[in-house]
């Protein structure tokens, strides 16, 4: 596996975690920026959205570019209505349906949702008034005998495509079973969009519907179609500005589909001179959307080779038939493999190619099509996710940014707030808030640094780390423990052969015993291995687990004692304070010292901090593949593997618990000074109303701050998680 490769397969690893993080942060930042700032809610909703797991797959093209055939073969079904004449006056959305002998239709006519749902020979129908021109229409149509569920979705989206001008909403949602083949394999995290053509008059609002269609959606793949005859169009200007305006697509992926390529004017010969290949890159379209490739088709032979030439609709048919033989016999004299044409980037060009060379369905691989669902399907498995991984941390950064300013700026509102209460004290009980706010912010500030000192002290004594000689030592203890309790897998002594006294003839039969317990012994050494290989790697595993765990809970006990014990010097230098005024009223002064030595223990119980289970904790030794050809465990990947991941959890643990507990720390603090500072002060209405103000603003950023820190936690934690070798 290449480097780039493990990349984006650890993509696909670390996305569960990175939602994780998500659902966690949604509530927190909805609660302090959301409201005010609709676009960072939306994204963030974008992201955590369920739906966010399916990728769109965006057909877009020009008006008889052959989009709606072009996606029949990719979901190997006559579904949507296709001829010489553009017929897609309407959006289609079309998911795969979990069973073959169930589908639906959904949309929106005359403002009323219609749904067809269809149950092998049964539709049932929802919200069509039959006695309607469109309704009876459709009624009429499912009175008519037909072969498959297929066919009768088929008839009943040309009826729906007759009437799009007739009240029929721009947005058909289709679910539909996908046939077999590689896009089959991935048809459940897929969702298609088919499109009205892009110099089409009603393009903008068409626009509109797609971008609300493909609302909680993240990660689309654009897929462009057109054919040889238009990639230098003029009508195709402004594409990349177009797919940009599109919230959910990556222009960055955008695959540029040439279609009817079986009728296409190719010449190899052509197509091998780089003075062709760079023509064909300057035209319009390539100019413009090159970046994952361009691919030629024959959707129709693509999809006849899926259905095995079985097809329905007489275009269809002829088309298949009269490029049968050109595109699956090798003999013939203008045999073609279309994926021979395709312009691929460097380092995709031969992966891609080599699996359409190993197809036995020749239709299939030479059509082209084999090879774009390939590609389609790499993108659904690894680079998605990988572009996932991207769009979390430039989300986070975003909120960050955002945060920061709301901080400052409510900072500002609080100081001004402040100095206005100030401005209205007298001088005696002045000088009392001073002193207290003086001592209370000096040492926060000295706890502050002294604190992270402190806690990275015991972290580092915390970080529990393995050998390599401790993976092998504990192997071999395993083999013996193994050894012990099953004693067929002990080696076979070979049995000494004394040749002096043997015959002639019994020597053939000696050596041949010999071989036979050597392989035996082969055979069970791998055995014993393998054994004792797994049972290292549980070991080790439930060694992970149980020494993080017993990390962590020691860690946020170490802390939890750190803040509790300062919290009672603070208080006790308040009370002295306090004790030491004769500006106050003796009975005042008691007062105050009791409510300051009574006052509540900092809780961390109520504290944002994740619960980690040791069932969780496993989940996140994930291990791999530790074993070597031999059998025996790979002694140097269990340890780096041990060693990495308990260290960059117990990083994350560590960070989590401070920026929980300062903030509690922090929060103790502040409520404890504005306690005493409120009785303290005999305030008017005015200054008691103006005081409240600056509780809850000072409430409002500690929000915010604790929020900053929880982001840039997460940030750092993401950043680790993506950071791969």
């Amino acid at each position: 596996m290449s480097s780039s490769t493990n990349y984006l397969e650890n993509a696909r690893d670390v996305l569960p975690e990175i939602n994780r993080i998500f659902r966690n942060l949604e509530p927190l930042i909805i609660k302090n920026i959301g409201e005010s700032n609709k676009e960072i809610e939306t994204q963030l909703k974008r992201f955590s959205d369920a739906s966010g797991d399916t990728v769109p797959i965006c057909v877009l093209g020009t008006y008889s570019a052959g989009k709606s055939t072009f996606i029949n073969a990719l979901i190997g079904q006559e579904l949507l209505p296709s001829a010489e004449t553009p017929v897609t006056a309407k959006i289609y959305k079309v998911t795969a349906s979990s069973y073959e002998d169930r589908a639906k239709i959904s949309f929106v006519y005359k403002d009323e949702r219609v749904i067809f749902t269809f149950h092998d020979d049964q539709v049932f129908c929802d919200g069509l008034n039959v006695t309607d021109p469109f309704g009876k229409e459709v009624n009429d149509i499912l009175l008519d005998s037909f072969d498959s569920i297929i066919s009768k979705l088929h008839a009943v989206l040309e009826v729906i495509n007759d009437f799009a001008d007739e009240g029929v909403g721009d947005l058909i949602e289709i679910n539909v079973p996908f046939s077999k083949g590689i896009l089959g394999e991935v048809g459940s995290k897929i969702t298609i969009f088919d499109t009205p053509g892009s110099n089409s008059s009603t393009n903008s609002q068409h626009s509109e519907v797609l971008v609300n269609a493909m609302a909680g959606m993240s990660n689309g793949l654009p897929v462009f179609v057109t054919d040889s005859s238009s990639l230098d169009s003029t009508d195709n200007s402004n594409l990349k500005e177009k797919l940009i305006s599109v919230d959910g697509l990556d222009e960055r992926f955008t695959m540029i589909v040439v279609n009817k390529a079986e009728a296409a004017d190719l010449s190899l010969t052509n197509f091998k001179r780089d003075s062709f290949r760079n023509k064909i890159m300057n035209q319009a379209v390539p100019r413009e959307l090159y970046a994952q490739g361009i691919y030629y088709v024959s959707s129709i032979l693509g999809l006849g080779a899926k259905l095995k030439g079985h097809l329905e609709g007489e275009f269809y048919s002829e088309q298949f038939d009269t490029y049968r033989e050109k595109y699956s016999n090798p003999e013939t004299k203008y045999y073609k493999k279309l994926y021979e044409f395709d312009i691929l980037p460097r380092q995709m060009s031969s992966t891609v190619r080599a699996t359409a060379e190993k197809s036995s369905d020749l239709i299939y691989a030479n059509s082209g099509l084999l090879t774009i669902e390939d590609t389609i399907k790499t993108f659904v498995d690894r680079y998605s996710h990988y572009d996932k991984c991207q769009q979390a941390k430039a989300l986070l950064d975003k909120l960050l940014i955002k945060t920061n300013a709301v901080i400052t700026e409510k900072n500002e509102d609080l100081h001004s707030r402040e100095a206005e209460l100030e401005a209205n004290l007298d001088d005696q009980k002045l000088v009392i808030v001073e002193s207290l706010k003086s001592t209370s912010l000096s040492m926060e500030n000295d706890l502050l640094i002294q604190y992270p000192k402190e806690m990275k002290i015991f972290q580092a004594d915390l970080m529990k780390q393995i050998n390599k000689d401790d993976v092998l030592n504990r192997f071999n203890d395993i083999q013996t423990e193994i050894l012990s309790l099953n004693a067929t897998l002990n080696l076979t002594e070979h049995q000494q052969i004394d040749i002096s006294n043997l015959k002639l003839g019994n020597i053939s039969n000696e050596f041949s015993n010999y071989l036979s317990v050597t392989r035996e012994n082969k055979t069970k050494k791998i055995n014993l291995e393998n054994l004792a290989s797994a049972q290292t790697v549980d070991y080790f595993r439930n060694k992970f687990v149980e020494e993080l765990y017993f990390s962590r809970v020691e860690f946020e006990r170490i802390s939890s004692t750190f803040w509790a014990n300062h919290a009672s010097e603070i208080k006790s230098q308040f009370e002295a304070i306090i004790s030491g005024d004769l500006g106050l009223e003796p009975e005042k002064r008691q007062k105050l010292s009791q409510l300051i030595l009574s006052y509540e223990e900092i809780d961390f119980g109520q504290l944002n901090l994740e619960k980690f289970s040791k069932e969780e904790l496993s989940y996140v030794f994930r291990l791999g593949d530790f074993t070597l050809r031999s059998s025996k465990v790979n002694a140097s990947g269990l340890k780096r593997t041990f060693n990495d991941l308990f260290r960059s959890k117990m990083t994350e643990f560590a960070g989590s618990i401070c920026s929980e507990h300062e903030k509690a720390f922090k929060m103790w603090l502040f409520n404890l000074t504005s306690i005493i500072v409120q009785n303290i002060i005999e305030f008017s209405p005015e200054l008691s109303a103006l005081n409240a103000k600056i509780q809850r603003t000072r409430n409002e950023v500690a929000s915010l701050e604790e929020q900053q820190q929880q982001i840039e936690n997460y940030t750092n934690q993401i950043k680790r998680m993506i950071t791969w070798k």
